[in-house]
């Protein structure tokens, strides 16, 4: 089974583990999130959307935010430490 999806074409490989409509709902809304918050979001492995910086395991997609409504303010990441 292929996924592919935008305007590319982009080939995701990991969809053979997810139902592809779910697969579907977390990339639209992880390219919503990005267009709306102005950064970067990444797909996590129980394809939770989060912002790139918050994830603490490897994503399984990235979604990059467009270039025209990307902050323009470096990202402060500050680390609690329990």
């Amino acid at each position: 089974m292929m996924f592919f999806l935008g305007v590319g074409m982009k080939k995701i490989g990991w969809l053979r583990e997810y139902d592809p409509e779910d697969v579907k709902l977390a990339v639209q809304a992880a390219m919503q999130m990005a267009d709306r918050f102005g950064e970067d979001f990444g797909i996590g492995q129980d394809l939770s959307v989060k912002p790139l910086w918050s994830l603490s395991e490897p994503p399984l997609e990235i979604i990059r935010c467009p270039e025209r409504v990307k902050k323009r303010v470096k990202t402060k990441i500050y680390r609690v430490i329990k």
